[in-house]
């Protein structure tokens, strides 16, 4: 892949065909560091192309207003939150200013989920399509080689806009080229996904905080302020008070409700346990028993289900936390899926992307 390419993509501004070029960008890495990883271990950038579909659902609003609607309603706190308003919105047409509150919010996320889906892609695509270029190839370890490459790296933690999570992950890939057993490969690679999936989610930690809370805080201010006289007056103790019970009705809605990721082989709840790939194993032999200290150390500070799937799920998808408990499992139980190296579109519909165009049919 050019990095021309990745520019072009980073530049259009329709953001339901960047999504999809997106994807498209990730699969065709995904097989090109198949040179760098084998193809019998998925690296983060399978997963992220399912995770970049699974974006695209929200970005092109397929997720519905009335299921949002309902999903609403499923909930005690967001009638709290309804009579509360009503008490001084009563001379607003309720229906229709209900579902105009579920439209600004489904935009708003839309948009805020399509800025982070370029947010990740713009850092993260340059640096493995260096990698696949400049390593793929390589029959011996170059030390040397690597450390120039990885000197381009910002020095620091991700919370402080560096990059020092990129370098372990990229070393741990470019090892894992080179690993004779099968089982410290898989663990090198286990190591570089569950990197950049950290370094990933700490990056969108703001955009996720923004689509959950924020959104909604502004769209019901704005709605009290234009719905009553009383909306100035009361703003700031309103503010309070719906802050607090609106914050916790989208939180539990966006997670366990609206939040999951499409793979090949279903769809998983982030809300729920991750299932396993396989009915009878919850991860694939190499990653059963896992040795590496590093690894160890990470899954301690991350993984509260142990050497299980159990209390996988995330309860809260705006804590980074709760997040990467999730995530460690799904990257572990899933690495070895060959259904993740299937393309995520028909190869009509990749035509139609390298064409420029959206494809029809179902994305």
């Amino acid at each position: 892949m050019r990095q021309d390419d990745i520019e072009a993509i980073q530049a259009l501004d329709n953001l339901i065909l960047r999504n999809l070029k997106i994807t498209q960008s990730y699969y065709a890495l995904a097989e090109e560091m198949k040179r760098v990883t084998g193809d019998r271990d998925v690296s983060w950038l399978s997963f992220g192309s399912y995770a970049s579909k699974t974006a695209g659902y929200s970005i092109r609003h397929e997720i519905m207003p009335e299921d949002l609607e309902r999903a609403f309603r499923s909930f005690y706190l967001y009638r709290r939150l309804m009579a509360f308003l009503r008490r001084y919105l009563v001379s607003v047409d309720e229906r229709r200013r209900e579902m105009n509150i579920i439209l600004q919010i489904l935009t708003s996320i839309s948009l805020r989920i399509s800025e982070g889906n370029l947010l990740v892609f713009a850092e993260l695509a340059p640096a493995f399509n260096e990698l696949v270029a400049g390593f793929g190839s390589d029959e011996e370890f170059d030390q040397a080689k690597l450390d120039q490459y990885l000197a381009h790296f910002k020095p620091g933690q991700t919370e402080e806009d560096g990059q020092d999570g990129c370098v372990e992950a990229f070393r741990a890939y470019y090892e894992a080229k080179f690993a004779a057993d099968p089982d410290r490969k898989a663990e090198l690679i286990f190591l570089g996904n569950i990197l950049i999936g950290l370094h990933e989610q700490t990056r969108l930690q703001p955009k996720i905080a923004e689509a959950l809370y924020t959104t909604v805080d502004e769209v019901l201010g704005e709605q009290v302020r234009m719905s009553t006289p009383l909306g100035n007056r009361l703003s700031g103790w309103l503010h309070k008070a719906h802050l607090m019970i609106s914050r916790r009705v989208f939180a539990n809605i966006a997670t366990h409700l609206f939040m999951s990721i499409y793979l090949p082989t279903g769809a998983l709840r982030l809300g729920s346990d991750v299932k396993p790939s396989k009915r009878d194993e919850s991860f694939p032999p190499a990653l059963q028993e896992i040795q590496s200290e590093r690894v160890l150390a990470i899954l301690a500070r991350y993984d509260r289900s142990g050497d299980t799937l159990r209390r996988s799920r995330a309860d809260d998808w705006s804590d980074l936390n709760d997040r990467m408990n999730f995530i460690v499992d799904l990257f572990r139980s899933y690495q070895q899926t060959a259904a993740l190296f299937e393309p995520p579109f028909t190869a009509e519909q990749m035509a139609a992307l390298d064409d420029g165009r959206i494809p029809e049919g179902k994305l």
